[in-house]
């Protein structure tokens, strides 16, 4: 493949009011093996210093521009501002406050090359909680090797599981995102994950098991804010159940709706238990309301939480219960890669093997 040939590649990155994580952001972009060919950066009215540090990268690279938003759109409106400043093959989206591993572009990139029927390539994320690591991203991945993941055999394992793929870590094919229309600005932080299950349900797409960036996570983020809010969760739960009802009959199974929705009210309800910068009654009564219950359950979650880690393993095994997030099997290769990854780390600790 020569230089002519090659597919050229794209990074979005909306900005708000980042400043303190762009030098980590930006700088894992400008340190890929395989160079972006197209960086766009979208300043969404920022007030603070943002757009100075933005400059001194723009400065560095003609491949780099800042496009600036002249007030606050939000940020799917920003991501889908970027889309249309590029006229790359792929495009991946970045956000301010996370970052890329070294490889991504070029792993993501000879993905998408090696099978030119999938819509995205995605790899797996370290979850970074104040800037350390603490988990690794899905949670139950799809495949154990690099390969394509058919349409077909997507919806089979949406049957198990979800969130098989993470925003930071996804190279998508430029014209199947605009043949999609973009991001759906009415989605809020659903917007990407709901575009990544369209296409993989029409298309397919590639799974790399490998970390290729990290979702830093500190309070501040839209999906973990938006997730947290009650409101939020039924508003993505009416809309997701919505874009799914106007797609092709046999394109998601008939029930899927109904799965997502129990998915991603437990998947709400799972933040709140680990957020420890809310009292054990805040955090109690949201949960309750996610969950439909009344005070009777608040007042018994937040008892729970007072008790520390043992309460919140009880709460989250009841959520897990009541909500059914994951299938047995999926439970069974959930537990069974813990006991795993803590056997490893254990080892390696030791001085001994790590397999």
């Amino acid at each position: 493949m020569t230089a002519e040939t090659a597919p050229r590649l794209a990074v979005i990155v909306p900005n708000y009011n980042h400043m303190a994580f762009l030098e980590r952001s930006l700088g894992s972009i400008r340190d890929q093996t395989r160079p972006a060919d197209q960086v766009v950066v979208v300043d969404d009215a920022s007030t603070d210093d943002s757009r100075q540090v933005i400059a001194s990268f723009v400065e560095a690279d003609p491949r780099w521009r800042l496009v600036r938003n002249p007030s606050r759109k939000g940020v799917i409106d920003s991501l889908n501002t970027g889309l249309a400043a590029t006229d790359a093959d792929a495009v991946a989206f970045l956000g301010a406050d996370d970052e890329l591993a070294p490889g991504f572009l070029e792993a993501a990139g000879a993905a998408l090359a090696s099978w030119p029927t999938a819509a995205f390539a995605s790899g797996c994320a370290a979850l970074a909680v104040d800037g350390q690591p603490v988990a690794v991203r899905p949670p139950v991945p799809p495949s154990r090797r690099l390969r394509l993941i058919e349409p077909e055999a997507f919806r089979i394992l949406l049957r198990d599981a979800d969130n098989y793929f993470l925003g930071t870590t996804t190279l998508y094919r430029t014209s199947a995102v605009r043949r999609m229309g973009g991001f759906e600005s009415a989605l809020g932080a659903l917007a990407d994950g709901m575009l990544s299950r369209r296409l993989a349900a029409r298309h397919g797409f590639v799974f790399i098991p490998q970390v290729l960036g990290t979702w830093h996570l500190h309070g501040t983020n839209l999906s973990v804010e938006a997730n947290q809010d009650p409101a939020e969760v039924d508003r993505q739960v009416d809309q997701a159940r919505q874009v799914l009802a106007e797609e092709p009959e046999g394109l998601f199974e008939p029930d899927y709706a109904a799965r997502l929705a129990r998915r991603l009210r437990f998947g709400g309800a799972r933040l709140l238990v680990q957020d420890s910068s809310l009292s054990p009654d805040s955090r109690g009564a949201r949960i309750a309301t996610i969950a439909g219950g009344g005070r009777l359950t608040a007042r018994l979650t937040a008892l729970l939480l007072r008790l520390g880690l043992p309460g919140r393993v009880a709460v989250l095994a009841a959520l897990t219960l009541y909500f059914r997030p994951l299938s047995l099997r999926a439970l069974w290769r959930l537990a069974a890669g813990a006991v795993s990854s803590r056997w490893s780390r254990n080892a390696a600790l030791r001085g001994g093997p790590s397999r």
